[in-house]
């Protein structure tokens, strides 16, 4: 089909790309997200992912003619390494036209319903997936785990390819959000295949590898993200796997501090048998005086010596018991 022809009925809303190939050592590019989105209910487009809507079909074209389909799923998934948001396109390939044509693009290794290009609507930047590249994304993941929350935004109609590149660690990212939707298992599994447990701890601009883009950390590692949004098991799976128990955030809290403050006993209890210091002082106070205030159940058990609390939480703690916790 050529540009300049009317779309088939079939594909619904219809908008066309064209690729541009600038050169040999340039990634493919897209022209501007908006000029392949429709505009929003107002008639505007914006950054945001209301502000726009995905056409049923984006019509890849090169040289004049459309040689592929994709979706354009819009995603809005929290960024755990800023307090904003992000507003990712991520566009997934649904059915190459021209074959001929497409073995000529880098995206050749790549088939349908795999994600190919994403674009950060908020911070105005823009990634083509290419087969060398293992770039990570502006919202602290990676390829692997974008593919993974597209198809869960939107199943393909087909089998997806592998959610994950065995060659390349497991971004921290997938980690921080395993961690944030409880699910311990999948955590364990991200770990054992050499997923970071100091994620958040150390600057994650640049590892293996791997560039944020335009993130940049703040409060969100692996341990404090267990202790506000993550269940007693999952804490319990950062922490066995060596999180350091008495890492401090940004503000100068530690998890402990966090747990306190936020009424999650069993949280601060499982932090307790792992080690933590209830006394270390931030802005002029302890785990114990943030109690006080917060917690006043768990007084008793923060002042206690820290050997005897340890000892008492493995024996009479339900928690403990449940996650086998030594």
């Amino acid at each position: 089909m050529r540009t300049t022809d009317e779309p088939p009925a079939s594909w619904g809303t219809t908008r066309i790309a064209e690729l541009v190939v600038p050169g040999a050592d340039t990634a493919l590019e897209l022209p501007s997200w908006y000029a392949f989105m429709l505009p929003g209910r107002n008639g505007l487009y914006h950054h945001g992912t209301h502000g726009s809507i995905a056409p049923d079909t984006l019509a890849l074209a090169h040289a004049g003619a459309v040689i592929a389909l994709a979706d354009v799923v819009p995603l809005h998934p929290s960024n755990l390494y800023a307090h904003d948001s992000e507003y990712l396109l991520a566009i997934r390939l649904r059915e190459v036209l021209d074959a001929a044509a497409w073995a000529g693009l880098p995206w050749a290794p790549f088939g349908a319903p795999t994600v190919i290009y994403a674009i950060d609507k908020f911070h105005g930047t823009e990634w083509p997936r290419l087969p060398e590249v293992a770039c990570a994304l502006s919202h602290g993941g990676g390829w692997d785990d974008l593919q993974l929350l597209t198809d869960e935004a939107a199943p393909p109609a087909s089998a997806a390819p592998p959610w994950r590149d065995r060659t390349v660690p497991p971004s921290d990212g997938a980690l921080l959000r395993a961690v944030a939707r409880g699910d311990a298992a999948r955590l364990r599994a991200m770990l054992a295949a050499g997923g970071n447990p100091l994620a958040g701890v150390d600057p994650p601009d640049v590892r293996n590898g791997l560039s944020l883009g335009a993130s940049w950390p703040s409060h969100a590692s692996l341990l404090v993200t267990a202790v506000l949004e993550g269940t007693v098991e999952v804490l319990e799976v950062v922490l066995a796997a060596g999180a350091p128990v008495d890492h401090r955030i940004g503000t100068g809290w530690t998890a402990l501090h966090t747990a306190v403050a936020n009424r999650r006993r069993d949280h601060a209890l499982a932090l307790l048998r792992h080690g933590a210091d209830p006394r270390l002082v931030s802005d002029g106070r302890d785990a114990i005086e943030l109690a006080r205030q917060y917690a006043p159940d768990l007084v008793d058990r923060l002042s206690a010596p820290r050997a005897a609390v340890r000892r008492a939480s493995r024996y009479d703690d339900a928690a403990c018991q449940t996650t086998g916790a030594a």
